[in-house]
């Protein structure tokens, strides 16, 4: 009879064991930084706009070439990719703007941070900064929220450049 027990609690020890040493999330666990910078740096592109009136905006094609490269250092690279919409500065998305320019290859060094929570992040150039709530982030979407100083609002919807 003591054997018995003696050999159930061994096999329920060497089970408890086995599921420990495979948790794996333990030892790396993945969380928005990592996902944002890929642990280096990763690109995101801009694929769709939804403003206040849940209306889709697709991008001219001057704005979803432009690539924001968010690097682990905080840094924050934004490249035009030599095209421009027709303001100079971020859109608010009522509607889409009428027209693309070209220009030249301009690229803005901007920082980036997030929130406590990791559910807000802020980007900031010498021009503007930007704060939005991240609705989702995964290893290829990133969905943020952004309201702006008139109180109108717009969701963002980047993918990750492959």
């Amino acid at each position: 009879m003591i054997k018995r027990i003696l050999s159930i609690f061994i096999s329920i020890g060497i089970i408890i064991a086995i599921m420990n040493g495979c948790d794996k999330d333990k030892d790396n666990p993945v969380n928005s930084v990592n996902l944002l910078t890929n642990d280096s740096s990763k690109i995101w592109r801009l694929s769709k706009i939804v403003n206040a009136d849940l209306i889709t905006i697709i991008p001219l094609s001057c704005i979803v070439d432009d690539e924001h490269q968010f690097q682990l250092n905080g840094s924050c690279l934004i490249d035009n990719k030599g095209t421009i919409y027709n303001n100079a500065i971020p859109p608010l998305f009522s509607e889409p703007p009428k027209f693309c320019k070209d220009t030249i290859d301009i690229v803005d060094t901007a920082f980036w941070t997030l929130s406590a929570k990791m559910d807000s992040l802020t980007v900031s150039t010498h021009k503007y900064v930007l704060t939005g709530k991240i609705l989702k982030l995964t290893s290829d979407s990133l969905i943020i929220k952004r309201t702006y100083k008139d109180l109108s609002v717009q969701t963002e919807y980047y993918s990750a450049k492959k």
